[in-house]
């Protein structure tokens, strides 16, 4: 989608993106509580398919409740070297009891991510600490096990997000909200607020190289302003801040986390980038693009 030069374009303080990145951080929680609820579904559907970024107390309380009372396939019980009739299977009960403690679980951590909303810290808190207790069972539980090396990352990963969620929540606290130019609240793009160009202005960067047109790649984000095309791309294990066709700047990466990506072309400041959710595009302060990503 193309954004043009007289479109109104939201513009974020320094404040209003610390805001921006404590949502991004609800927003992976929100992907722990979506993913968990699609294990436990294939649980219950007697699947052994497991998706990643999930909580694993819920998921595992939901398959031993099915394996526990005979209701998974055969083939599951091959897989693990074992038949319903030489385990100890229970009735009943014993799976609604494993299906309340999934449905628990998650509900808590659904409650956590709705209540934290608009800075209610205490509940994002909860979370992490909820989730630090899931990886140490997991731990308790699996034990190290090089074959869920990929789990243990993940979960390291909402860890590590949802502990960065809390201190930026400080930070925007205790930050003083500060004024917007009225100028650039307009969406006007100018080399300063009075609309004159200073005296030592910032030379425009020098590109890296020309784009690949020919190579594989997922833009992930894309935008138009002033006549310049700004596309945010990866490649391979390579994002790319291309614009007019140039590569100004570039992220390596085998597996992304957050980052940013930096030029000045045109007199234009453009930031593209990662939060952990979103892929977004800013020019001189303005928000053109804020995009989900899914994987």
């Amino acid at each position: 989608m193309a954004f043009m030069r007289h479109q109104a374009t939201r513009i974020y303080s320094p404040r209003e993106l610390l805001n921006q990145r404590y949502i991004a951080s609800r927003n992976n929680l929100l992907l722990v509580i979506i993913f968990t609820v699609v294990n436990c579904i294939f649980a219950l559907l007697g699947f052994d398919t497991y998706f990643l970024f999930s909580a694993f107390v819920p998921y595992y309380a939901a398959l031993m409740g099915m394996t526990y009372s005979g209701r998974m396939s055969e083939e599951f019980y091959q897989s693990i070297g074992e038949s319903p009739e030489s385990m100890a299977l229970y009735n009943d009960g014993f799976l609604a009891i494993m299906l309340v403690i999934a449905a628990v679980g998650t509900a808590l951590y659904f409650l956590a991510w709705l209540l934290s909303k608009n800075h209610k810290i205490g509940w994002l808190i909860f979370a992490l600490v909820f989730f630090s207790l899931d990886t140490l069972m997991l731990f308790m539980i699996i034990g190290i096990d090089v074959t869920m090396i990929v789990d243990y990352i993940f979960h390291a990963w909402v860890i590590f997000e949802l502990a960065r969620g809390i201190s930026v929540h400080f930070k925007w606290k205790n930050m003083v909200e500060e004024p917007i130019a009225e100028g650039v609240a307009n969406g006007e793009f100018s080399s300063s607020a009075s609309g004159e160009p200073e005296a030592d202005e910032v030379q425009d960067s020098t590109p890296l190289r020309s784009m690949d047109r020919d190579a594989k790649s997922r833009v992930l984000a894309e935008a138009e302003l002033g006549g310049h095309k700004i596309c945010y791309r990866r490649v391979k294990k390579v994002n790319e801040l291309v614009v007019d066709g140039m590569v100004y700047d570039e992220y390596v990466a085998t597996m992304e986390m957050r980052h940013e990506l930096y030029a000045r072309v045109g007199g234009h400041d453009i930031c593209v980038g990662y939060d952990g959710a979103r892929s977004y595009i800013f020019v001189d302060g303005n928000q053109l693009v804020s995009k989900m990503r899914w994987y």
